[in-house]
């Protein structure tokens, strides 16, 4: 499989806030998009990709993990995996401990962070 990543500045912002993951070995394709004209979308970015990145590295490789947010029945196993990472994403951008110019600065200041998240991981499985 080959797969890549690119974001764009666009014509009207002068810096991209975008982050994304392309990881064809954990099946992990991504991207948060932080949204200009709102504070700190680079950095809400960076936190939710490496959140995500990160506990779909673990759990991939390990077994011997917790579901902090349980086990939602409907979901296939990837399907849980995506959307645990996804709420440790938000819960790593509402903590992060960077100190006046993060993400949490925002918050206490009653001020947005604005950023979307799309995630996907590929399953491959047998054809119909």
């Amino acid at each position: 499989m080959r797969a890549a990543g690119f974001s764009d500045v666009g014509r009207v912002r002068t810096t991209n806030e975008d982050t994304f993951v392309v990881d064809p070995t954990l099946r992990l394709f991504a991207v948060a998009d932080g949204m200009g004209g709102h504070g700190a979308g680079e950095v809400a970015s960076g936190l939710a990709i490496e959140a995500l990145t990160g506990f779909v590295s673990r759990s991939s490789s390990d077994t011997d993990f917790s579901w902090p947010y349980g086990l939602d029945g409907t979901l296939s196993f990837d399907g849980n995996r995506l959307k645990t990472a996804i709420h440790l994403a938000n819960q790593a951008i509402r903590a992060d401990p960077k100190d006046g110019a993060g993400a949490l600065a925002l918050f206490r200041s009653n001020r947005t962070c604005g950023l979307l998240v799309f995630a996907a991981m590929l399953v491959v499985g047998t054809s119909l």
